[in-house]
């Protein structure tokens, strides 16, 4: 059932998508939302997809624009411990899936439990939104960034979340990547950037 303020303040889909449970916030899946919606010619990759609510505002933006673009998403659900000492693992696909469902998404995602340098070996759709949400140390960023960029097509869009906390690496790639002159910043939401690569 979803919550009663959310039903008053936002269309059905809108509201739907806010009401599932998750680490971001809800300024940041509007932002997603509006990412997904204007998505065209090329995929949508999820780097990092934990309790999946990033997952569902890409695929209620997806679903709304019905163009069929999917929503690939992308964790491997291994045990693993955070930057900030949290501990993740198998058990955090219990609450993806009922957010998927709950949320009528789960036919806009194909859910991919690998790690993202898997993936990447065998990759060669083009991306016309990456969503890098994973391991947010310097050398795990990079190595997401160096992966899937050369997929992402001409004007399409690269997000990064935690992108402003210094204790993290990701604002240190940001830094890297707009110095390297072939992408510009676009906005910043929350604690994600935006990047639009330059043709």
């Amino acid at each position: 059932m979803l919550r009663a303020w959310y039903r008053l303040r936002h269309p059905p889909n809108i509201a739907r998508m806010l009401s599932v449970d998750g680490m971001t916030r809800k300024s940041e899946m509007q932002l997603l939302y509006e990412l997904a919606l204007n998505a065209k010619d090329g995929c949508i990759v999820e780097i990092g997809t934990c309790f999946g609510s990033s997952t569902v505002a890409l695929g209620h933006g997806v679903k709304a624009a019905g163009n069929g673009v999917p929503v690939y998403a992308i964790d491997p659900y291994t045990h693993f411990v955070g930057g900030s000492g949290r501990e993740y693992g198998p058990r955090d696909r219990i609450p993806l899936y009922k957010n998927l469902l709950r949320a009528g998404v789960a036919e806009e995602v194909w859910l991919i439990q690998l790690k993202s340098d898997q993936v990447a070996r065998c990759w060669s759709e083009p991306i016309s939104l990456l969503w890098i949400d994973g391991d947010h140390s310097y050398p795990a960023t990079r190595q997401d960034f160096d992966l899937w960029s050369p997929f992402v097509r001409a004007a399409g869009t690269i997000a990064f979340h935690d992108s402003l906390k210094k204790q993290f690496g990701v604002w240190k790639v940001i830094e890297e990547v707009l110095a390297s002159g072939g992408y510009e910043k676009q906005q910043v939401v929350g604690q994600i950037s935006t990047l639009k690569k330059l043709g």
